[in-house]
């Protein structure tokens, strides 16, 4: 699920952002999607794949602690989510696809660059928990894919030595990927 599972249905100005925020609408996402949406595991030909909410860019610990659970499996794992992990070219396409408003784009990736506090790439480097998580998947030699969406393109990069990142636009712009994995 995405951000649009949360700001379509909660009767809010659209500020709300955190885990109290999306707590309002658990009980009815629950009753259209028969699993849990903060984190769901499901093996598949004998591949766990595994979802996690990070629909605002970070992950609880809760979260971080049931994925290390699944690892001790010892299945290989393809990780689901809504928001991808900014990868550098994963970012410098981000930023090139919006054009930032105001940001004159250099092509190149520019430290100085101002990132939107609390926004995904923010929360992903500030939040210790989810930097930490990221990390801990860079290492992760059972991870063979992620799989994600919300930037509304399609590309895939490398994540780690084991793993790619396949980020795939939203079915609103007809815009779909398949993964046969052998």
């Amino acid at each position: 699920m995405g951000n649009h599972e949360f700001y379509s249905y909660l009767k809010t100005n659209g500020t709300g952002r955190g885990e109290e925020y999306k707590s309002q609408s658990w009980e009815m996402l629950r009753a259209a999607y028969p699993m849990d949406p903060r984190f769901a595991s499901r093996i598949v030909n004998g591949v766990n794949f595994i979802a996690i909410d990070d629909v605002f860019g970070s992950v609880q610990p809760d979260q971080v602690e049931k994925f290390k659970a699944e690892a001790k499996k010892g299945l290989p794992m393809v990780l689901c989510m809504h928001v991808p992990f900014f990868t550098p070219h994963i970012e410098l396409a981000t930023y090139k696809f919006w054009k930032r408003t105001g940001q004159k784009f250099t092509g190149r990736l520019d430290a100085a660059r101002p990132i939107k506090n609390g926004g995904d790439l923010w929360n992903q480097r500030n939040d210790p928990t989810t930097a930490g998580f990221i990390a801990y998947l860079k290492e992760e030699k059972l991870l063979k894919a992620i799989l994600s969406g919300h930037e509304h393109m399609t590309m895939e990069e490398r994540f780690s030595p084991t793993a790619v990142q396949y980020l795939v636009g939203g079915n609103f712009l007809f815009a779909a990927r398949e993964l046969l994995f052998v």
